[in-house]
C-alpha cells in the first residue's frame, strides 16, 4: 500500500503540474480541453493537495492513520473513473487531437482502470 501511495503521489503531482503550470495547454498537453484556464489553475492545486496526502498516507507507520488516506483516494478515483466514461467524448482520444494529448489521455484511462481495478 505504501509503495501505490507514493505511485499515485507521483502521478498526482505531474498531473497538477501540467494543469498548474500549463492551464492554456490543455488542449494539448492534457486529457482534455478545460475552459477557462483558472479552472485547470485550480484543479491543478487540487491535484497537488492530493499528492500531498497520498505521501502523507504512504509515511503513516501504522494502518490506522494510512487508511485515512486510502479510502478518499479510492473514493475519487472511482468517481473520476465513473465521470470520464460518462464523458468520453470530450476527451482528446481521436486523430484530430495532438499525439501529446491522445497519449496523456489513454495514460489517464490506464491509470484509473488499473486503480480501480
Amino acid at each position: 500500500m505504501r509503495v501505490l501511495l507514493y505511485v499515485a503521489a507521483f502521478l498526482v503531482f505531474l498531473a497538477g503540474l501540467q494543469l498548474f503550470l500549463f492551464p492554456e495547454r490543455t488542449d494539448s498537453w492534457f486529457a482534455w480541453t478545460i475552459d477557462p484556464p483558472m479552472t485547470a489553475v485550480f484543479l491543478g492545486a487540487a491535484y497537488w493537495s492530493s499528492a500531498v496526502l497520498e505521501v502523507g498516507g504512504a509515511r503513516s507507520v501504522t494502518w490506522q492513520r494510512a487508511r485515512l488516506s486510502v479510502w478518499p483516494v479510492f473514493l475519487f478515483t472511482t468517481l473520476t473513473l465513473v465521470v470520464t466514461l460518462v464523458h468520453l467524448d470530450r476527451f482528446h482520444l481521436g486523430p484530430a487531437h495532438p499525439l501529446g494529448a491522445r497519449v496523456v489521455t489513454w495514460a489517464w484511462l490506464a491509470i484509473y482502470v488499473w486503480w480501480c481495478r
